[in-house]
């Protein structure tokens, strides 16, 4: 039995053997400058390939920077919105104590013990000032000094 099977496989192995050198015959060889032209043509399809290649790798570094790029963008719009928010939301918030404030004040002012005090005559502050000036009026080195009869050019 394996005598018989090493048999059909030899037999099978000269066939495929025999359409191979059919096949070989049928080709023909080329002549040298029908190789010298393919050779020509292998190198310069080799360089094209090899300058595609390095085309689409800067095409993918730009397209890497495009894409990050917009995510910068996104990420500047967020912020920016985000901050609108923080400043409108400041905003609100100063209005509220600027109003809370002025309540404050006016309910301060509105009482009946304020509106006697800011009806009666504000009298100390002048005097304190009319006395000032009237001491430091011909104080030397005062801005206040009558001008001397020599400043006026001798009157």
């Amino acid at each position: 039995m394996l005598s018989k099977a090493a048999h059909e496989r030899a037999a099978s192995e000269r066939d495929k053997l025999t359409r191979l050198q059919d096949k070989l015959g049928t080709l023909m060889t080329l002549s040298e400058d029908d190789r010298a032209q393919l050779d020509a043509l292998a190198a310069t399809t080799t360089q094209a390939l090899s300058e595609a290649q390095a085309t689409m790798e800067r095409a993918g570094h730009d397209l890497a920077w495009h894409e990050r790029q917009a995510v910068l963008v996104a990420a500047v719009e967020s912020a920016t919105s985000a901050l609108e928010e923080q400043n409108n939301a400041w905003r609100l918030q100063c209005r509220r104590r600027r109003r809370s404030r002025l309540f404050q004040l006016r309910s301060r002012f509105e009482r009946p013990e304020m509106q006697q005090q800011m009806q009666q005559p504000c009298r100390t502050r002048p005097k304190r000032l009319s006395e000032r000036l009237a001491a430091s009026w011909n104080k030397p080195g005062s801005i206040l000094r009558r001008p001397s009869k020599r400043s006026q050019g001798g009157l």
